[in-house]
C-alpha cells in the first residue's frame, strides 16, 4: 500500500506527533523550533538522510500553526538542473496529485449549484449525460459485465471506482515503468545527435475529443477508451474496492467541462485562483498564451538524478490527475481557504468533503481515510488532512493545532519522505530528530 501510493503519487505520511495530554502549541521557542527546522531544510540538499544515501536538489517548506501564531518559510538547493541560481520561496513547482483536491473543489461548487440533479453527488454518469452511451458501454467492463453507465461522481472522487490505470495505451507498465522513461528521455536530451521533439514522451496531448470518442490519437481520454474496446482494464466492481486512479479525476474534469461549459484550465481560474489572486498558479500544457504568461520562475523535480522539467518531458498526460503548479505561498493560501469554506457557499461544504468513505486502509503503522478528493492519515491518533503528489509536494492540515504544512521535496519521493514529514513534526513538538540510517530504524520502531 505504501509503495503504491508512492508511485501513484499520493503519499499519505505521519510519523510520532507528539504525546497524549502535550498542549497544542510549541514546547520549545520559536528560535529553537526554527533551527530545528532549518537543520531539516540543509539536511534535504547536503545527503544527511539515510547516511547520505538519498540527497534532494531543492526543497521549500512552509508552516502556518495558528494557536501560536507560529510561521517558518524556506527554501534550500538549486532551482534549476545546469544553474547555481539558488532555489526561493517563489519558485513555482509542480503539485501533481494535489491537483486532485482541486478538481474536487470545482466538482462540490457545481453540486451547490445544483448542476448534478436531486441525487447530486450520488448522479451516475448515464444520468448525467455527458458521455455517449457507446463510451460508457466500454468505460468500464469487469468480469464480462458493463458497470460503466453506473459509476457515480461520489465513487470517482474518492477512488471506487474500480477502474484500471487510464495510460493503458500511453505507458504499459504504467507508473512503475516510468524511473525507465525518465532516464531513456534524459539521455536523449544529453545526445546532441538525439532528437528529444521525436520521442513519445515530448507529446502534448489534447484532453478529450467527444466527436471522435474511439480515436487514440484525438486526446488522452479518448487513448483510454479506444484501449478499453480491446481489453478492460477493471480491477472491481464499483464501489467495492479503493483504486487509486488518475483516470477517476480526467473524468471528473470532463464532467466540469461540460456542465460547466469551458475548459478545466479555465474554470480553475475563474472560480479559484482569481478569486484566491493565485496569479503565479497555472496548469501546464494549456496551449493558452494567457495560462502560459503565470509560468514565471518552475523549478525542476527529480527522478533520482533526472531533472525531468529541464528534460523536457511532457506531462500532459497528468492534466486533471496532476497537472498544476504554484508556488508555496499560494497552495498554503488555497488549503487554507478551502479548510475555511471560502471557496464554497456553505462552509459545511469541506465537511462534505473530509467525510471518510469506506473501510479505513491500513498500512505499516498508520490508518488512511479517504474522503473527497482528499485524504486524512491517523497515527498514534493524530490526523493530517490533505494531500500530497508523485513530484514531492505535499499539503496538510492538522486539525487540533490549525497548523498548515505546504511544500515540496522536488524529489520523486521514496521512503525517506515518511522521514522528512516526521522530523517537521517531532522538531514542531520540541522532540530531538536524527538522521543516521542505524538510529532511524530504531526510531521508526519505537513510533510504529
Amino acid at each position: 500500500m505504501v509503495m503504491r501510493r508512492v508511485f501513484l503519487a499520493v503519499i499519505v505520511i505521519l510519523m510520532g506527533f507528539g504525546c497524549a495530554g502535550d498542549p497544542p502549541e510549541l514546547r520549545q521557542g520559536p528560535e529553537a523550533v526554527e533551527a530545528g527546522l532549518d537543520e531539516i531544510m540543509a539536511n534535504l540538499v547536503d545527503g544527511q538522510y539515510f547516511d547520505a544515501e538519498w540527497q534532494g536538489k531543492s526543497a521549500v517548506l512552509k508552516i502556518d500553526r495558528a494557536t501560536d501564531d507560529f510561521h517558518y518559510e524556506k527554501a534550500v538547493g538549486t532551482a534549476n538542473y545546469g544553474s547555481e541560481a539558488p532555489m526561493t520561496v517563489d519558485h513555482q513547482f509542480m503539485i501533481s496529485s494535489i491537483t486532485k483536491t482541486f478538481v474536487a473543489t470545482l466538482v462540490l461548487q457545481l453540486w451547490e449549484e445544483g448542476a448534478f440533479g436531486e441525487n447530486g453527488l450520488d448522479s451516475t454518469l448515464s444520468e448525467l449525460g455527458v458521455f455517449d452511451p457507446a463510451v460508457l458501454e466500454v468505460l468500464h467492463v469487469y468480469e464480462g459485465v458493463t458497470y460503466g453507465p453506473d459509476i457515480t461522481l461520489r465513487q470517482l472522487l474518492t477512488h471506487y471506482t474500480g477502474l484500471g490505470t487510464g495510460w493503458a495505451g500511453l505507458m504499459p507498465d504504467g507508473v512503475t515503468g516510468l524511473g525507465d522513461v525518465f532516464t531513456g528521455h534524459f539521455e536523449c536530451y544529453l545526445d546532441p545527435d538525439c532528437d528529444t521533439a521525436s520521442l513519445a514522451t515530448n507529446k502534448t496531448w489534447a484532453r478529450w475529443d467527444p466527436a471522435r470518442p474511439f480515436d487514440a490519437d484525438a486526446g488522452l481520454f479518448n487513448n483510454f477508451i479506444s484501449a478499453q474496446r480491446q481489453a478492460s482494464t477493471a480491477v472491481a466492481k464499483p464501489g467495492e474496492k479503493h483504486t487509486y486512479r488518475d483516470l477517476n479525476f480526467w473524468i471528473l474534469a470532463i464532467v466540469v467541462q461540460e456542465l460547466g461549459d469551458q475548459p478545466l484550465y479555465k474554470a480553475f481560474r475563474e472560480k479559484i485562483f482569481d478569486p484566491l489572486g493565485m496569479d503565479h498558479t497555472y496548469m501546464n500544457y494549456t496551449q493558452d498564451p494567457e495560462e502560459d504568461a503565470h509560468r514565471v520562475a518552475l523549478s525542476d523535480f527529480y527522478a533520482g538524478d533526472v531533472p525531468v522539467i529541464t528534460s523536457g518531458f511532457n506531462f500532459s498526460m497528468d492534466w486533471a490527475g496532476g497537472g498544476l503548479a504554484t508556488t508555496v505561498e499560494e497552495l498554503s493560501r488555497f488549503h487554507r481557504a478551502l479548510i475555511d469554506g471560502r471557496l464554497f457557499k456553505h462552509p459545511e461544504t469541506y465537511d462534505e468533503m473530509r467525510k471518510w468513505h469506506g473501510e479505513p486502509l491500513v498500512e505499516e503503522g498508520y490508518i488512511e481515510h479517504v474522503g473527497l478528493g482528499y485524504f486524512t492519515t491517523d497515527v498514534d491518533g493524530v490526523p493530517l488532512d490533505g494531500h500530497t503528489g508523485f513530484m514531492g509536494a505535499f499539503m496538510f492540515h492538522d486539525a487540533e493545532t490549525d497548523t498548515l504544512l505546504s511544500g515540496t521535496i522536488n524529489k520523486i519521493p521514496d521512503e525517506i519522505f515518511f522521514v522528512i514529514i516526521g522530523d517537521i513534526l517531532r522538531v514542531l513538538d520540541g522532540q530531538t530528530v536524527v538522521h543516521s540510517s542505524t538510529d532511524l530504524d530504531a526510531q521508526t520502531t519505537s513510533t510504529n
